[in-house]
């Protein structure tokens, strides 16, 4: 997570998350392809980091654990004890 976090405070902003960014700026109860949730984490990030590459990013990063945890019991349904430890850490670590 630390190197997460390092590469998201030194990579430049891509055309989405500017997009994204922008609308943490206007709050609203929707856009035109999203749900309001995008913006409402890169507001939260954008207010305990700045207005950053680190905080557009933060929240986003922070909530990778909880979900791949989330992904535990699934994995043990699925495989055997120990593949099921290993399998969610795979499939999250190729997302991204």
């Amino acid at each position: 997570m630390a190197l997460r976090l390092v590469a998201a405070a030194f990579t430049p902003i891509t055309f989405d998350e500017a997009y994204y960014w922008m609308w943490s700026k206007h709050l609203a109860g929707g856009y035109y392809d999203h749900p309001p949730m995008v913006a409402l984490l890169i507001r939260l990030g954008t207010l305990i980091a700045g207005d950053t590459e680190l905080g557009v990013r933060l929240v986003s990063i922070l909530l990778a654990l909880p979900m791949s945890l989330g992904d535990l019991p699934g994995g043990r349904q699925s495989c055997s004890a120990a593949g099921g430890w290993r399998r969610p850490r795979r499939s999250f670590s190729m997302s991204r």
